[in-house]
Order: structure tokens, then C-alpha cells, then sequence
């Protein structure tokens, strides 16, 4: 079984404001993992020592975004990957098609994928949408809202929560799943494990080698534009 989680850094929800004047979003301290997504990396853990899972990680973005790689191989994965983007951070679509390219590059170089984890969401838009997204780009059966998961062969057992009642699915695999945060508690990696982390390679992906180029992903070519932010009053 081979899992592939998605991480991404946002901003410290606690270090962040919105210029009144300006209508953009400011960043005061350094950026943080995603905190939904250290629920996917616990339940990845999981599936590695229960069903022997190769465990890879991959994040987007800028050379920070590597900090959070590493905290993935703390919690057990086997192979970390870094895709080097500056997209809009509020471009799902572009960041849906830029991350799901990197998963079929990565089941080229590993083989076959059966299962993309994802978060919930993110604080830094809240939109809950890339998941789905990158889904509908690789063209596989979804569960989200994922609050309990169990294999069953090559068939997912996904207990979704929707509108605070548990819905039971079984889903094939390959799948894509976005975690909930009651799923588990995660595990708080020791200093030895973040230690040792430092030292393994994370593997750098460009735009260009999944067939890709920043000019594809230029203002006017992608399906969302971001036409303000604003403070709620």
C-alpha cells in the first residue's frame, strides 16, 4: 500500500492580520504546519505500522515549506517531496492541478498510489477545497470529512461527519481522503526523531517537470480570481 500525504505551511492563525487600508493579508511571525494537517500525518502513521504502508509526503510552495517535510519524517514517512512553486496561495484550482501533476510524477518514480491524504482545511483561507480538487484531477473516488478509516483489501471503510451524524461509505481504491480532526489524537515526535529528520533529503520537483510552467498559471489562465480581501467589520 503506498499513501501519499499532502502538507502545506500556512501562517500562524495567531500571527495574522488584515490591512484595513490596503485590503491584503499580513504575516507577523514564522509560518507553521497546517494544524488539520497533523491529523493526517498521525493517521498515515497509522497506516504504516498497521498495514505496512510506504509512507511519502509532499508539500508546495516556497524553500521554507521544507520545515514541514521534516516534521513528516519525524512521524515515520519513508520519502519527503518538495514541489517548488510561488502560485497564488488562494488559487486552489492552480494549486489542485500543480499538486496533483506532482502525485502522478511520484507514482511514475514509486509506483502506483492507492491512497492521497489530505487535511480538513486551512486557516489561511478556509476554503476546504483543494482535496476535492486534485480528486477531480486525477479523476478518483473521494471521502471527505474522514473521522474514522479502515482498510478492507483494495476498499476503503471512510466514516464521514456530516451535519453531526456519521455516514459509513465504502470506497475503492485509489482514493483520495481529506482527514477531520476528530479522527485521532497525534503523536508528539521526540527530540531525537526531529533531530534525525534534519538529515534525510527531501526531494526538490519543479513546475517545468511535471509538464507544467509558471506562465500556464499566469493572471487570466486559471478559473479563480482573487478580487479582494477585507477584514469582517
Amino acid at each position: 500500500m503506498r499513501v501519499i500525504v499532502l502538507l502545506k505551511q500556512v501562517p500562524d492563525p495567531e500571527q495574522i492580520g488584515v490591512s484595513r487600508t490596503k485590503g491584503t493579508l499580513f504575516e507577523k511571525g514564522k509560518r507553521i504546519l497546517n494544524p488539520a494537517d497533523e491529523h493526517v500525518l498521525e493517521l498515515a502513521a497509522e497506516l504504516k505500522s498497521k498495514e505496512q504502508a510506504d509512507f511519502v509526503a509532499l508539500a508546495s510552495g516556497p524553500e521554507p515549506v521544507v520545515e514541514v517535510l521534516r516534521r513528516a519524517y519525524a512521524f515515520g514517512a519513508d520519502q519527503c517531496y518538495h514541489l517548488v512553486e510561488e502560485l497564488d496561495e488562494g488559487d486552489h484550482f492552480a494549486k489542485a492541478r500543480a499538486l496533483a501533476g506532482a502525485i502522478r510524477l511520484i507514482a511514475k518514480e514509486r509506483g502506483e498510489v492507492d491512497l492521497v491524504l489530505a487535511g480538513k482545511g486551512s486557516p489561511a483561507w478556509g476554503a476546504g477545497q483543494t482535496g476535492a480538487r486534485i480528486a477531480a484531477e486525477l479523476e478518483l473516488p473521494q471521502a471527505l470529512w474522514v473521522a474514522k478509516l479502515r482498510v478492507h483489501g483494495r476498499e476503503l471503510e471512510a466514516t464521514q461527519l456530516a451535519g453531526g451524524e456519521e455516514q459509513v461509505r465504502r470506497v475503492p481504491m485509489p482514493a483520495l481522503v481529506t482527514v477531520d480532526p476528530s479522527a485521532n489524537k497525534p503523536r508528539i515526535p521526540n527530540a531525537l526523531l526531529l533531530m534525525k529528520a534534519f538529515k534525510r533529503e527531501v526531494k526538490k520537483l519543479a513546475l517545468e517537470e511535471l509538464g507544467l510552467t509558471p506562465v500556464a498559471f499566469a493572471a487570466g489562465t486559471t478559473q479563480m480570481r482573487i478580487v479582494r480581501t477585507y477584514a469582517p467589520d
